[in-house]
């Protein structure tokens, strides 16, 4: 068997002015095993690629988006079952202040049904539906 993962990340910010700023993060991840995934089950996707864009100031609003898009992988380590690949769209915004931070996120957007993952073809998790998730914290 011949394991090679590659991948390759890059983070750019740009400062909009004193208060602002624009990140953008990119990952794409490539797991080639030679259809032979015994040292990773569910995981045998060609390729998967994460972007993101971070609109933010030092205290006050900011702002994310980001697709994750998945290629096709197996679901068991014989390799006898494929799961599709999938792409979701989440986004998120906040409000920061010294001492706390509120943030609500909308995550997969357009409620794609899709397959997060497997630990057997027996065992194969649907990914979450869309969902709003509002956090919190305070720090003394």
């Amino acid at each position: 068997m011949r394991y090679v993962p590659q991948s390759l990340r890059s983070r750019l910010a740009y400062e909009l002015n004193d208060s602002w700023q624009v990140r953008h993060t990119l990952g794409v991840f490539t797991l080639d095993s030679d259809f032979d995934n015994t040292c990773a089950v569910s995981y045998d996707p060609k390729t998967n690629k994460v972007g993101r864009q971070r609109w933010q100031q030092q205290m006050g609003w900011y702002a994310e988006t980001g697709l994750t898009l998945v290629g096709e992988r197996y679901a068991d380590n014989a390799n006898t079952v494929a799961l599709p690949g999938y792409g979701r769209w989440d986004a998120l915004a906040g409000f920061r202040q010294k001492e706390w931070d509120v943030r609500a996120a909308l995550n997969n957007i357009s409620d794609k049904t899709y397959y997060a993952s497997a630990t057997s073809a027996a065992q194969i998790q649907f990914g979450d539906p869309r969902s709003l998730v509002v956090t919190g914290t305070y720090s003394f």
